[in-house]
């Protein structure tokens, strides 16, 4: 159904049946955003989190855990503080595209921001 959904408002969808296979196709495709449920064959949606904020190319890609868990089951697996939304199955058509939409606008500015917390990197000077 969410694949359905999202061809509908005009994404480009790529699946993973498990954490794993989702992880080697985040090194093959440009991702935007990428939805990840809490329950998946071999590696839980926590876990596969954890592993996609560890790759450098995906540390700020806005991630959206989806579950038919209740929030509280979600947020005791740890999903929901690597997540940028929470959302509980059934999703409305709207409240997901919205969603979208509102995690993907807010990647510049978590790009702004990380680019100003970064050390300048400039070297001292030493005399010599």
């Amino acid at each position: 159904m969410l694949k359905a959904v999202l061809a509908a408002g005009g994404h480009a969808v790529r699946e993973a049946s498990s954490g794993l296979e989702g992880i080697e196709l985040l090194g093959t495709v440009a991702t935007d955003v990428i939805l990840l449920d809490l329950d998946m064959p071999d590696l839980d949606g926590a876990a596969t989190a954890r592993l996609i904020r560890a790759l450098p190319a995906h540390q700020d890609t806005p991630i959206i855990a989806v579950s038919g868990h209740e929030q509280e089951h979600i947020e005791l697996s740890g999903l929901s503080e690597l997540a940028d939304a929470v959302l509980v199955k059934p999703i409305a058509a709207d409240r997901l595209l919205a969603e979208i939409d509102r995690v993907c606008a807010l990647r510049p500015v978590q790009s702004q921001i990380a680019a100003v917390r970064e050390p300048s990197g400039a070297k001292a000077a030493s005399a010599g």
